[in-house]
């Protein structure tokens, strides 16, 4: 982002430049502010994380609903590649203690950026119970189609500022890590799995997470 508002800058500096290429430097400017703005206060969020700095803020929500609502926002950005968006959630409507629309957010980002046009994508939440525990799991799954993901980048795309190979999507590369930091943040877990689809280049990739369901019954704890 600093690169490209220095050269907006210089550019504005010229002293024949006309309205139109004004405009469309002013332009570049905001947005580029904007992305330098954005990474400064995720990589802050990522070191409270870190750091433990930073204690969760629950909130008891109705999950179905946070989730029909935030893909609601995502509309416009899943249109312009064709996207459509597929919903499975529990029948009936899960109260639950946490803080899962920021994780919600930065997943359909992502998922935005590397779905493959004209494909569908489906969002699955279910409930895990867990014999001999009084807190149950909650399961969100994730699935798109798009570029592989191989056995080596598996192993690091959850790391800070690492974009897999030949990825020219714009971006800080900081994403993911802050969706892993979120969830181990909620004493919960992240994977992902990617499946060749026969016959083709593409490949089904699938996102899982997984965390205690905190409700109005269970007091959350605080992760270590």
């Amino acid at each position: 982002p600093l690169t490209n508002m220095r050269m907006a800058i210089r550019n504005l500096r010229h002293p024949k430049i006309d309205p139109d290429r004004q405009a469309r430097y002013l332009d570049i400017l905001e947005q580029e502010c904007t992305k330098e703005i954005n990474l400064i206060n995720d990589l802050l969020t990522l070191q409270k994380l870190e750091t433990h700095q930073e204690r969760p803020q629950f909130e008891t929500i109705d999950l179905n609903t946070k989730i029909q609502d935030t893909t609601a926002a995502f509309d416009k950005k899943l249109a312009e590649k064709g996207l459509t968006i597929a919903l499975e959630l529990p029948s009936e409507p899960l109260k639950l203690q946490t803080e899962v629309d920021r994780i919600l957010q930065e997943l359909l980002t992502n998922t935005c950026k590397y779905s493959e046009h004209d494909s569908s994508v489906e969002l699955r939440v279910s409930q895990i119970c867990l014999p001999d525990s009084k807190t149950n799991q909650l399961e969100i799954q994730v699935i798109n189609v798009g570029r592989g993901i191989s056995e080596e980048e598996a192993t690091f795309i959850f790391d800070k500022f690492r974009r897999g190979k030949g990825r020219w999507t714009p971006g800080t590369g900081l994403g993911l890590a802050l969706v892993k930091s979120l969830i181990q943040h909620l004493n919960g877990e992240i994977s992902v799995e990617s499946t060749s689809i026969e016959d083709s280049e593409l490949s089904t990739i699938c996102f899982t997470l997984t965390f205690p369901q905190f409700s109005d019954d269970n007091e959350a704890s605080e992760p270590s």
